[in-house]
């Protein structure tokens, strides 16, 4: 169990974190299945990618935990409170993680290839977070417009009824006013 959180968000998160190394297992079978063991065609080292998520973070957890919700946020439509709830568990699992040694802000040292501070808490991931409240609120102002679109078409129908019930109605009556003339 996560520390110093509620049962409830620590199962949260740790449904999260557990979701997250599902992800990256498949992801690594399915690289392995396509022949890129080692470094594939992408530059990418699978065998690093695979430890990703374990402890201590690598060089290649930022892009791993960004793959995961790019998954969960745009493939799958899950929106800005899934992003928010993996970058918040993932904060809590790395920050938790050898003392404060990854509680901090997110560096990488390639001369060293070392990691120091949270890759839940790089630019990068902090970006993407950003991008995804952006996209989803582009989304929800779309669907207010087509909300409000529907309720002014409906408007403009039940008024266009009404105009055209009334010319009806004034139709009928011109045609009475001939009959009533004689005119035959």
């Amino acid at each position: 169990m996560l520390r110093g959180r509620s049962q409830v968000v620590a199962k949260y998160y740790q449904g999260q974190l557990d979701h997250g190394k599902t992800f990256l297992n498949e992801l690594v079978t399915l690289r392995r299945a396509n022949d890129e063991a080692g470094v594939g065609h992408d530059g990418i080292d699978t065998d690093l990618l695979e430890k990703a998520f374990d402890r201590p973070p690598n060089k290649l957890s930022v892009r791993a935990l960004e793959w995961f919700i790019l998954e969960k946020c745009m493939r799958q439509g899950l929106g800005r409170s899934t992003a928010v709830g993996i970058q918040s568990a993932f904060t809590q699992y790395w920050s938790a993680m050898d003392g404060d040694l990854y509680a901090g802000q997110y560096e990488y040292d390639e001369e060293t290839d070392t990691v120091t501070g949270c890759p839940a808490r790089s630019p990068s991931i902090r970006s993407l977070i950003k991008t995804i409240f952006e996209l989803d609120e582009r989304d929800r102002a779309a669907q207010r417009l087509v909300a409000r679109s529907k309720y002014f078409m409906l408007y403009f129908m039940s008024k266009l009824r009404e105009f055209e019930e009334a010319a009806e109605a004034s139709r009928g009556t011109d045609e009475s006013l001939e009959d009533d003339a004689g005119i035959a």
